[in-house]
């Protein structure tokens, strides 16, 4: 896995209570000479007066917000005042100068309180090499100037991005136990998994965007990205649904592999999906049975005595099973849904013999 700098444990300075709760990623960009500082973070419990910061940089307190890499720890006891650090041989203007954070989101804090929160991207030239601020700090200030919190710059692993899994063969799975979760993502540049997206194509899966608003990686719409797999799967749904109520079975089972191998959705969305297709499945087979008679006796083919029995019953498993499946983690669904396919696949084999013997 490639390696990145991160700060990420916060210490305050001297006097003050411990305050920040985030992370910091660094990564290095451009030539010898040229070399950039890009810091992409996301920090809880910064100062919300800094969302609200309108003067210009001339009237405002000195480093009002400022968010910078320093030489050492500011922070730590007897420590001498903060530093900026860039290449001073080859650029002679200070490049943090200008730069600063924004209070731009919040989230729930200790008792039920909440805590301001910045997140972005600031980007700095500073000279310096991927390695150099490797035990430097970064340092944040509040709205007044003075000193908020430092965070050491570590080395450590990175995740394996997404854009790199893509080029990957479909039966080469190297790497594969370094990919994020459903619930997080990995893109180049970043250390860790990230519980946010701002990136389409080297943040999230595929099939899968970002949403501007939520900042999750949700799944594309319809006929997006991919509309030959949506037609695809639609055709191959539809042969599947009439073979399967042609021999009297669902086919529930044989939806939900193909949802997720054909459209990439998650396991608990599969789920969800296989029942609206078996729902769509079941009032067309209703509406074509409406009309028959019983070969013997003389009333409906469907019982619908038998139905206002048994109905109740079967949506109240159907409730109790979705507030199951929300609290299950998805390799049980998988299991259960391996057990599921293959008695599905025992009972038609079995149905085809059996016509196949008359």
């Amino acid at each position: 896995a490639p390696l990145y700098l991160v700060a990420q444990d916060f210490d305050p300075p001297p006097g003050r209570p411990a305050a920040l709760i985030g992370h910091v990623d660094i990564v290095t960009e451009g030539a010898a000479g040229e070399f950039m500082q890009v810091l992409r973070f996301r920090i809880a419990g910064v100062d919300p007066a800094c969302s609200a910061l309108q003067t210009t940089r001339s009237k405002r307190p000195p480093n009002a917000c400022a968010m910078y890499i320093a030489a050492g720890n500011p922070c730590a006891p007897l420590a001498i005042q903060a530093r900026h650090l860039w290449n001073q041989s080859a650029l002679p203007a200070d490049p943090w100068g200008d730069l600063s954070y924004h209070a731009n989101d919040v989230a729930p804090g200790e008792n039920n309180t909440l805590l301001a929160v910045a997140h972005g991207t600031i980007r700095a030239s500073t000279g310096l090499s991927q390695d150099v601020p490797k035990g430097h700090s970064v340092v944040l200030h509040d709205a007044a100037g003075a000193l908020l919190g430092c965070a050491k710059i570590d080395r450590v692993h990175g995740c394996y991005p997404e854009s790199d899994w893509r080029h990957q063969g479909i039966f080469d799975f190297r790497n594969a136990h370094e990919r994020c979760g459903f619930a997080s993502w990995c893109t180049k540049g970043h250390p860790e998994c990230m519980t946010y997206c701002n990136d389409d194509e080297n943040q999230c899966p595929e099939d899968l965007v970002c949403d501007s608003v939520t900042e999750r990686c949700r799944h594309k719409g319809l006929f997006d990205g991919r509309p030959v797999a949506d037609v695809f799967a639609a055709v191959v749904f539809a042969a599947i649904s009439g073979l399967a109520l042609s021999v009297d079975v669902g086919g529930g089972g044989f939806f939900v592999p193909l949802l997720m191998l054909i459209l990439r959705f998650e396991v608990h969305e599969t789920t969800a999906l296989s029942q609206a297709c078996l729902a769509g499945g079941a009032i067309t087979a209703m509406a074509y049975n409406a009309r028959d008679r019983h070969p013997y006796l003389p009333k409906p083919m469907i019982e619908y005595d038998l139905l206002v029995i048994t109905c109740p019953s079967l949506l109240l498993g159907a409730l109790c099973g979705t507030f199951v499946s929300k609290a299950t983690p998805d390799f049980v669904i998988v299991v259960l849904l391996a057990f599921v396919l293959a008695y599905s696949l025992y009972t038609t084999l079995k149905k085809a013999l059996a016509a196949w013997r008359k």
